[in-house]
């Protein structure tokens, strides 16, 4: 009796064990893939997104240098696609009321292009169909940085609900978009905040 029981036991402790090994390989192989769905996330496209620990290992693994953002909340660093920078934070703007922000950085137009995408509700792709806003940054050292911004309706309610930046500097493409647009002022702020903060002098 006192054999089997053992027997038993020691079964279940292999068992538990087995299950264990194959949970840490299964987190080793794919735990960065969804990282960002325990942390906050990067909301659209997470799955193309590897969460890192912070803005150094970007630095370290793509040579792109992103200055931590101010006053933000629940931050999260990733890599787009082996090739994009990617910082998504939460920040409450003038009103007191909170906005999303993603951020991403690339030496690649393309990759800025086809990474931005967003969806509405009902699934179907944001249209930014609405005429630019341009602005210009000027940077510390009087660097001039111009920037195209635009926005895009929700389809179910026609509130202002999207809004995208893009940009050059630094010999790198940048784009900054929100999916819970408060006011287009503060949007631009904070885009301007960003580009003096993470521009380089030459």
């Amino acid at each position: 009796m006192s054999n089997n029981k053992n027997a038993k036991n020691i079964k279940v402790i292999v068992i538990a064990i087995s299950v264990l090994v194959v949970l840490a390989i299964l987190f080793v192989l794919f735990g960065p893939k969804f990282g960002g769905l325990f942390n906050g996330g990067f909301g659209q496209g997470a799955a193309n997104i590897n969460v890192v620990a912070d803005n150094n290992e970007l630095k370290e693994k793509l040579d792109i240098d992103v200055k931590e953002p101010e006053d933000a909340q629940g931050i999260v660093y990733g890599i787009e696609n082996d090739s994009i920078a990617v910082v998504r934070y939460k920040k409450k703007i003038s009103s007191g009321q909170e906005m999303n922000f993603t951020m991403r950085s690339s030496y690649s137009t393309e990759d800025i292009d086809n990474s931005i995408g967003l969806l509405q509700k009902d699934g179907k792709e944001v249209d930014f169909a609405y005429t630019p806003i341009m602005m210009t940054v000027i940077c510390d050292d009087e660097t001039e940085v111009p920037v195209e911004s635009k926005v895009a309706l929700d389809s179910e309610n026609e509130d202002m609900r999207f809004m995208k930046a893009l940009w050059f500097d630094n010999d790198k493409y940048y784009s900054m978009v929100t999916d819970n647009l408060v006011t287009r002022e503060d949007f631009l702020q904070e885009v301007n905040r960003v580009i003096i903060a993470n521009h380089i002098p030459f």
